[in-house]
């Protein structure tokens, strides 16, 4: 009976055709929003995975990360003085604007490390030395930021072609030198990262003005982290958050404050919809052209329930075909975009977990809806012209 059911599915093209594009393109709708989310979401904290510290010290009333409230230098001594911490290094973040050679601006998120350690740069360089920031004037740039400063980028000699190693460009009115290039996370918004040493990020600014935005803390070998935080917050008076708190309290920020959790939320829901809607009109359809097949069956002794698990297995094949239709197009959507680096694109296998159940749920219940007709269904119904 099961093997006449998928005869019955497969023999009626059109119908199958309709029912599993319209899984698939939920399935795809779904599942791609669902990762270019995921993406832009790990946009909100690229600072915090570019620079890895323990523990993040700031200023009480900071919301998110690309939000710094500079604080004074003598925090940092206080910070250091705690029991527990092994080290505290200073981190500046000011975003500021890149001038190019048309007189428009590129706005950029300028980071200061500390000048001795460094700590806090990025791991992977691409081209030149990260010991080359420390040399006078000297930065270090991201993958990015050589893409939006060569937009508009004319060398010494006139030729417009892309920066690199050894060019000069103006930043807030000083000029640096390009000594290294790094690959680093991007973020969602305030321009691509420029790396130097604190000292070098001091002099950007008037000298009036506050250059702390965060302090990077090490502990001690043996001494429990969240004890040393709240040493911190103690003793200090300051915020003191680990780095998967600090991370999480930007994620936070950003469904609270912003809209795009709604924007992508209503897509999927959309992607919802248009799936249940086509998924229950077709089955309804399908059942309704085959009824006279089903009123034989049914008069030739075959109960409600092996009917109902005729079209049950109906619906998961459809289901199942269509799930895979639709992750692997949107897999082709994420190799092809990914390089790009825009959109975003991350597929988690909760994404992949969650949708296969959403689908199969809805699937199940249009086919528990469509089924109804044939649970009613007189056997004489063959026989009737």
């Amino acid at each position: 009976m099961y093997r006449l059911a998928l005869r019955i599915l497969f023999a009626d093209r059109t119908r199958y055709f309709t029912l599993v594009s319209g899984i698939a393109f939920s399935t795809l709708l779904i599942v791609q929003q669902a990762s270019v989310f995921c993406g832009l979401m790990s946009w909100t904290d690229a600072i915090l995975r570019n620079s890895r510290a323990e523990i993040w010290v700031m200023d009480t009333f900071l919301e998110q990360v690309q939000l710094p409230r500079p604080m004074r230098e003598i925090e940092l001594t206080r910070v250091r003085s705690v029991e527990g911490v092994k080290w505290a290094v200073p981190y500046f973040h000011r975003v500021l604007p890149v001038k190019q050679a048309d007189g428009q601006y590129k706005m950029v998120q300028v980071i200061g490390l500390d000048n001795v350690s460094l700590i806090g740069a990025p791991r992977n360089i691409v081209a030149g030395n990260l010991e080359n920031i420390r040399s006078p004037d000297t930065v270090m740039i991201d993958d990015y930021a050589v893409e939006r400063i060569s937009e508009n980028f004319i060398a010494p000699n006139g030729e417009k072609r892309d920066v690199r190693l050894g060019d000069w460009i103006d930043i807030n009115g000083s000029y640096f030198k390009i000594g290294a290039i790094c690959d680093a996370n991007r973020p969602i918004y305030g321009g691509p990262y420029i790396y130097m040493t604190y000292k070098h990020a001091q002099g950007i600014l008037s000298p009036d003005s506050r250059t702390l935005a965060y302090m990077m803390v090490a502990t001690q070998e043996g001494a429990d982290i969240p004890t040393v935080v709240e040493r911190i917050k103690k003793e200090t008076g300051l915020l003191a958050l680990e780095h998967e708190d600090f991370s999480w309290k930007t994620l936070k920020w950003f469904f609270a404050n912003t809209g795009i959790p709604l924007a992508f939320g209503n897509t999927v829901v959309l992607g919802l919809i248009v799936g249940a809607v086509i998924t229950g009109q077709t089955l309804f359809s399908f059942v309704t052209e085959n009824s006279r097949i089903l009123a034989a069956l049914k008069a030739m002794g075959t109960s409600n329930r092996v009917l109902l698990n005729m079209i049950l297995l109906q619906a998961t094949s459809a289901a199942l075909v269509g799930y895979g239709i639709g992750v692997g197009l949107a897999s082709a959507f994420g190799l092809f975009v990914i390089p790009l680096k825009k959109p975003p694109f991350i597929l988690l296998p909760h994404t992949l977990i969650i949708v296969f159940i959403v689908i199969f749920v809805i699937a199940m219940v249009c086919a528990l809806l469509a089924s109804r007709k044939v649970l009613v269904l007189e056997p004489d119904t063959v026989f009737r012209t």
